[in-house]
C-alpha cells in the first residue's frame, strides 16, 4: 500500500511492485494532477469476462487530458514500452477489446485515452 496525496484514497492498495512504482511516479510527477486506483467495480465486459483497468490519471493543464491505464512489466524498459506479445493471450485480447472501448468512448469525449504502460512519463510522452 502507498499513502496517496494527489490520490482520492488514503491509502493505495497495489498488486505489484509496477503498480507501486506508478503511484511513487504520479506523486512525484509535476504534470499529475489527480490519479487513482480504479475499484474493482470499474469492469469492461468482453466476451473474455470482465476486465478492470488499473488507473485513471488526470494532468495538469488548461485543456485536461485524461488516462485510463493498465500497468504491466514486460521487462522492456522505458525505452520500448510494453511488449504485449508478452503477455497472456486472454490479456492481449482483454486490453484490445479495451482499445475497442474507448476508441468508441473518444468520439464523445476526445481528452479521454487508453494507454497500456509501465510508467508515468509514457502517458506524459502521449500529452
Amino acid at each position: 500500500q502507498l499513502l496517496g496525496c494527489r490520490s482520492d484514497q488514503n491509502y493505495i492498495p497495489l498488486d505489484s511492485q509496477t503498480e507501486y512504482q506508478f503511484a511513487k511516479d504520479c506523486e512525484t510527477s509535476e504534470e499529475v494532477e489527480f490519479y487513482f486506483k480504479l475499484p474493482e467495480k470499474f469492469k469492461i465486459p468482453t466476451p473474455l469476462g470482465h476486465y478492470n483497468p488499473d488507473w485513471a490519471v488526470v494532468f495538469k493543464g488548461e485543456n485536461k487530458i485524461y488516462f485510463v491505464a493498465e500497468t504491466k512489466n514486460t521487462g522492456e524498459g522505458i525505452q520500448r514500452g510494453v511488449a504485449e506479445e508478452k503477455l497472456r493471450e486472454s490479456e492481449q485480447m482483454k486490453i484490445a477489446y479495451a482499445r475497442k472501448n474507448f476508441d468508441y468512448l473518444q468520439t464523445e469525449n476526445s481528452d479521454l485515452a487508453y494507454c497500456v504502460v509501465e510508467k508515468v512519463v509514457e502517458l506524459s510522452e502521449k500529452l
